[in-house]
């Protein structure tokens, strides 16, 4: 440490200056000479060290001044970053300043955002408690004004009433900042390199200077902001080898400064794409170098103290040359080579890791007998945070791994034994903590009445009695809104005024919390617009703080005020910016006898243990919605605990999840070579999607009239990906209809054709159809009762103007298309913003084409002669709505749910459900349902094998290509019951472009999203496929299905026909789904049909064919078998005709 002004005989202030801060003359100009005293950190050496021996020379010291690099909670001293574990490991040190600081010190720390966030508060606050001083430090930028910095200091504890030693003027002159600075040389000084965050790149240069020979490297800087170290990423992007004309391009990046902080691109926790090692070449990983080739990349990471989980793979290789990786929640992480011999590879992760997070995947698979060579890789065990899992556990799902009976395909295979570059994916073992225990109440507010008593869900009866809270939907939210939690299918919340709302909590000794600890866990969503208190839940028993209950409230907006009397001490605090106002958070506060803590969305955000040994107030009552003030906002799921909840409890209740058997469960992501923008189910199980032209973006004028396709085969797992070029056919936002021999028809799309192809799923060939009469794009087709094809919509001009009037066309028996002349779009074209696009059409029971939107109004096309089109009535109350879903769930019976008043950004998204009954087209009937829980337009609608309709997807926002407000969790609709119930979430947003379908095992898959581009993170290039409840025991496990044995090919309408079960368990439904293709939501094929059935004994059962093609248009259907649990068969697919 050097000093860096004159000795002061008696100073009263210490300035500290880490070495890396740029222009310290300029900064130490003009101080107080006379009771300052400057030092520079040595940057070779402990800066937190420096400083405390320094300090110990001096006594009585009213500032210290602390300037260095920083972000949220984090500050680089010298040549180690002191964060909130540090000052955990270096509390005595820092107790010791006290010693030599007066009892009104301040401390003020001068970096960028080192108070910002939850993080920076815990840093100021266990600051200032460790060294006494009042602390105060920035949260955000610290530097000049043109590069976004100033010099308030906006986080405080305490009363600061030092000044800035830094005078106005030589803030001015300071022009600096802290930055990214990246340390880089090319050897042909033509190289281009970008700077990445968070997938987005921030800046990029061309032509890096430097001398690769002589390690001269340049400095290439920019100003962040907040930037974490894991973010960042630097791409070489012109990589070119051409040896003829003796070029050879390589970025050499020597270091990165990352807010001051020094990060080597040759540390083993940097990871690479684009490195060299002479044994494997260019591979990705660990690869300790700082020479990119091949268009690589360096992922840094953030060098902290490191205190995650450990994971321990223990592993050989039958050649001693095999490679695999490690992979935590989609993201490689390790990369390791393995010996002939059992080897332990060790990773440590940057924070705790669950077993469902790992996947071991083996990457250089070879056979070759001819020379003797043929790699397995061997993985014995995994021990994750010193938890052990076997690979030949059966919950381990493997992609590579041998049965002599079926070979190499992907399941729970119990092998330890990879081949085929497979894979072992884990799952978590542990038990789901009980969270019943030490309960004493649990009050849901599911309740739909004012009148009715909020029950007490604990088992104790503690129930509520509503008081002021009036009447009518403004009071409580019903189905409308409710925290983002499983609370038994019923999504409910109450509101609460602010005025003189509360729920009252009559006297019950099991709420008396005097023993000693307790948890209190609520969900809230404040609206509140002031900066007084708002009592979440409490009592106060008499006069004075000192006989509260345990209580909550809301302080200034976001803050959580919390305390507990024990007769004779108020012990309360504080919370620093902890909540978000207007939305859901979930707040829990616990005293376990010495420590109290507040915990929001499962992390814990304050702690005391000023109040060790005290124990609350006997008070056994409580309210609701106040205590003193009244709470503005909505509260769900308030639970209250006589004990201590663990810290895995606490997060439990944030992520609370039912079993399986309640709301289902997803797989993982299956990653697609395209974006399955369109897909069909095939009569052989096989599932068909495609894209565009290309694979991650459409249109562009000129762009090349082909088109990406994939098949997928659910039961193998396989995809292949297929250029379909022959028929010259863009197949973006088409048409699509199944065909009543099982081919696929598409017709118009991309770029406004009137193009026609059609697929033949028994050769796997797509061919040219005959072309429409007009252009369209953005049409709906569907397959009338007697074989014909009718398309609608779409229209488009030469040009690709969009037309909002237009005539149907029909493709008749013979294979040509003709205008239906008077079958026009016009009425609902120009109903509301893009009208004419995608219209929700079916073909009724009575051999019309019934439109059910998106025009309020539905209509009616008849497809006879020169087609007619006459009004259905209303949509019920429904608006206009466009991009919504619509499935008809039995015969005549329409469900239309969601949507938007505009297609594409800028509207109103709805939750409402309508039911339509077109059974009787004199009178069609609407129904409003209940609404979902969530708006949702983009979504998709898929009908079971039990006849309820699932609806996938969608987004809150109207916001084309926006994953932001994604709805990732799928909910459930009952016909029988009109009730709808949430499904589990699934992992990828599915959005705009997005599909589902119905399997014929009785899953669900869903999948794709984007198509905005190369590169755009709304690109989801996958499916998920979800497993139904009714698939499930009530153990979680897998449930044993009906199997159909025998069933016919083929049968013809009203065809009596016998079906033999291989299943003794009887029979109690037979139903029957078309196959069927979907884009941009629509899915004009899919309708449910339930089928008489005769049980004949000895397992056979007489079936009855629809009645004919207006009810079952002609094509295959997947007919499932149903026991008495619900349980659907595997399906047997039938073709009727």
């Amino acid at each position: 440490l050097t000093p860096y002004s004159p000795p002061s005989s008696a100073p009263s202030q210490l300035i500290f200056i880490d070495a890396q801060i740029d222009a310290i003359d300029t900064l130490t100009r003009d101080l107080d000479r006379d009771h300052t005293q400057v030092f520079i950190l040595d940057a070779t050496r402990d800066g937190l060290s420096q400083i405390s021996q320094t300090l110990s020379q001096f006594a009585a010291i009213d500032s210290l001044h602390i300037l260095s690099h920083g972000s949220a909670g984090t500050l680089q001293l010298g040549s180690n970053t002191v964060n909130n574990q540090t000052l955990q490991t270096q509390a005595s040190q820092l107790s010791n300043w006290r010693n030599h600081l007066t009892d009104t010190a301040d401390i003020l720390f001068y970096g960028c955002d080192v108070g910002s966030g939850d993080s920076g508060n815990s840093f100021i606050t266990t600051f200032s408690q460790l060294t006494g001083a009042d602390i105060a430090a920035s949260s955000d930028r610290t530097g000049h004004a043109s590069l976004g910095g100033d010099w308030d200091l906006e986080k405080t504890t305490g009363t600061i009433d030092t000044a800035i030693p830094f005078n106005p003027a030589v803030q001015q002159a300071y022009n600096a900042i802290l930055p990214i600075t990246i340390y880089a040389a090319g050897s042909t000084n033509a190289e281009q390199m970008q700077l990445q965050i968070n997938g987005t790149t921030v800046q990029t240069w061309n032509n890096i200077s430097g001398n690769v020979d002589t390690n001269t490297f340049q400095a290439y800087t920019y100003n962040g902001n907040n930037i974490d170290p894991n973010s960042v990423r630097v791409a070489f992007t012109n990589d070119l080898f051409d040896p003829a004309n003796g070029i050879d391009r390589n970025l050499v990046v020597d270091r990165v400064i990352i807010d001051g902080t020094t990060y080597q691109t040759e540390d083993p926790s940097v990871f690479s794409t684009g490195t060299w090692k002479p044994a494997d070449g260019i591979t990705p990983g660990f690869r300790e170098s700082e020479v990119l080739h091949a268009n690589g990349y360096f992922q840094f990471a953030a060098n902290t103290p490191n205190n995650g989980d450990i994971i321990e793979i223990r592993a050989r290789g039958d050649e001693g040359t095999e490679q695999f990786i490690l992979e935590i929640a989609g993201n490689t992480v390790a990369s390791f080579t393995t010996s002939t011999s059992d080897q332990t590879f060790t990773y440590q992760a940057s924070g705790s890791v669950t077993a469902d997070q790992v996947r071991i995947s083996f990457v250089n698979d070879q056979y070759d007998p001819t020379n003797g060579i043929d790699s397995n890789l061997t993985v014995d065990f995994v021990t994750i945070a010193g938890t052990v899992f076997q690979t030949e556990d059966p919950s381990v799902f493997s992609t590579g791994t041998w049965k002599p009976t079926d070979g190499i395909t992907p399941g729970f295979r119990e092998s330890e034994i990879l081949h085929a570059n497979g894979y072992f994916q884990f799952d978590t073992l542990e038990p789901a903590p009980d969270l019943s225990q030490g309960l004493v109440g649990h009050w849901q507010f599911n309740e739909t009445s004012h009148t009715t008593a909020v029950s007490d869900a604990s088992g104790n009866n503690n129930n509520g009695t509503n008081v002021n809270i009036a009447p009518g939907i403004t009071s409580y939210s019903g189905p409308i809104n409710s925290a983002p939690i499983f609370d038994d299918f019923n999504p409910r919340s109450w509101n609460f005024d602010g005025v003189n709302d509360h729920v009252r909590i009559d006297s019950s000794p099991e709420l008396d919390l005097s023993d000693g600890t307790f948890s209190q866990s609520v969900w809230i969503r404040p609206t509140i617009t002031d900066n007084n208190y708002h009592g979440i839940l409490g009592y106060q028993n008499g006069a004075g703080s000192n006989n509260r209950a345990p209580s909550l409230w809301v302080k200034d907006q976001t803050k959580i005020h919390a305390g507990f009397g024990d007769g004779t001490n108020w012990n309360n605090f504080i919370t620093g910016d902890v909540l978000q106002l207007n939305e859901w958070n979930h707040v829990v506060s616990r005293f376990d006898g010495t420590d109290y803590t507040i915990h929001v969305d499962g992390q814990q955000v304050f702690s005391s243990d000023a109040f060790a040994g005290r124990k609350p107030t006997s008070v056994s009552r409580i309210d609701i919605g106040r205590v003193d003030n009244y709470f503005k906002g909505q509260i769900d799921e308030v639970r209250i605990y006589d004990r201590a909840l663990n810290n895995n409890e606490i997060k439990s209740l944030y992520i609370e999840q039912p079993t399986a058997a309640q709301v289902g469960s997803w797989s993982t992501p299956i990653n697609f070579p395209n974006i399955p923008v369109a897909a069909a189910v095939l009569p052989n199980g096989k599932v068909v999607t495609w894209s565009s032209w290309d694979r991650f973006t459409f249109g562009g004028g000129n762009s090349p009239k082909q088109s990406y396709t994939s098949i997928w085969d659910p039961n193998t797992g396989e995809v292949s990906e297929v250029l379909v070029t022959n028929t010259a056919h863009d197949m973006f936002c088409p048409g699509i209809a199944m065909l009543p021999d099982g081919r696929l028809l598409v017709n118009g799309g991309g770029e406004f054709v009137r193009s026609t192809s059609i697929y033949d799923f028994e050769t796997g060939q797509w061919s040219d159809g005959p072309d429409m009469n007009s252009r369209r794009w953005y049409n709906s087709t569907l397959t009338l009762g007697d074989g014909q094809v009718f398309t609608i919509g779409g229209n488009r001009s030469t040009s690709g103007t969009r037309l909002n009037t237009g005539p149907a066309e029909i493709l008749d028996l013979s294979g040509n298309w003709k205008f239906l002349n008077n079958a026009l779009i016009d009425p609902i074209g120009t109903s509301g913003d893009r009208g004419a696009e995608h219209p929700q059409i079916f073909l009724a029971p009575n051999g019309k084409v019934f439109a059910a939107g998106p025009s309020s109004t539905m209509y009616w096309y008849d497809t006879t002669g020169n087609g007619a089109v006459t009004a259905a009535g209303p949509r019920g109350d429904s608006p206009y709505s466009q991009v919504g879903a619509a499935v008809m769930y039995d015969t005549g019976k329409i469900l239309t749910t969601g949507g938007s008043n505009r297609y594409g950004s800028g509207g109103t998204v709805y939750n409402t459900a309508y039911a339509i009954d077109i059974n009787n087209a004199n009178n069609v009937t609407v129904t409003k349902q209940n609404n979902m829980a969530y708006a949702r337009d983009y979504q998709t609608g898929v009908v079971l094998p039990n006849g309820q309709v699932m609806i996938i997807g969608g987004e809150q926002g109207n916001r084309a290509f926006n994953d932001s407000r994604a709805v990732y969790r799928p909910e459930v609709w009952n016909p029988a019951t009109g009730a709808w119930s949430l499904l589990d979430n699934h992992e990828i947003p599915r959005t705009y472009h997005s599909v589902a379908l119905l399997l014929p095992d009785g899953r669900v898959m869903a999948g794709g999203g984007g198509l905005r581009g190369a590169g755009s993170p709304v690109n989801h290039p996958d499916v998920e496929v979800f497993t139904p409840a009714y698939l499930y025991n009530a153990d979680g496990t897998l449930a044993d299905r009906p199997i159909i044995g025998s069933s016919p090919n083929s049968v013809s309408y009203n065809q009596t026909f016998s079906i033999q079960m291989n299943s003794s368990e009887p029979i109690t439904k037979f139903n029957l789904v078309r196959m069927s293709a979907v884009t941009h939501g629509v899915n004009t094929d899919q309708r449910f049909l339930s089928v008489n059935a005769i049980n004949q004994g000895n397992n056979t059962y007489s079936l009855q064919a629809p009645q004919n093609g207006n009810i079952a248009p002609p094509g295959h259907y997947m007919l499932f078998a149903l026991n008495s649990k619900g349980v659907p068969s595997v399906a047997k697919t039938i073709q009727i005709v």
